[in-house]
């Protein structure tokens, strides 16, 4: 189901589970619709850079006079094993366009300085399809003993 894109002009922040830590709570306004994404630009010229962005990670602001909530550099994180090659997994993303219970097949890192980041194939092939960044977050690892082979 396509996300809805905010208003021209509107006032929007970026999900906690998706900024960076120095976009948390920064408000930002929306300048242009491109044919996915919208284009951002801070609202106040101190904080952080805008961009281009998908609209599913976009929240409403908080009202003008109200200060958004800016949560302390130090945060806890849960704690996520890494992935080794050849395990299988999910996949659960409010952005990820493939049906949820398709198994996939980690292929490795996505590149050395992101150690979160993983390659994955569907399990069963689909015509050699990689993709190649995906965050250890939206994967969930399936136990082999639950995976049962039909005839197609």
């Amino acid at each position: 189901m396509p996300t809805e894109k905010p208003a021209l002009n509107s006032r929007v922040i970026i999900d906690d589970g998706f900024a960076t830590a120095n976009r948390r709570g920064v408000v930002y306004i929306v300048t242009k619709h491109n044919q996915v994404k919208v284009v951002i630009a801070p609202e106040n010229p101190d904080d952080p850079a805008g961009g281009s962005i998908n609209p599913a990670y976009l929240r409403p602001a908080p009202p003008v006079g109200a200060t958004p909530p800016r949560p302390a550099p130090a945060q806890v994180v849960e704690y996520l094993p890494p992935l080794t090659h050849g395990t299988v997994v999910t996949v659960d993303s409010p952005t990820w366009k493939q049906p949820s219970e398709w198994l996939w097949v980690v292929l490795g890192e996505s590149n050395g300085n992101r150690p979160d980041m993983y390659r994955i194939a569907r399990l069963g092939g689909m015509s050699g399809r990689e993709y190649w960044r995906m965050h250890r977050s939206r994967m969930i690892p399936i136990d082999p003993q639950r995976i049962t082979v039909t005839a197609a």
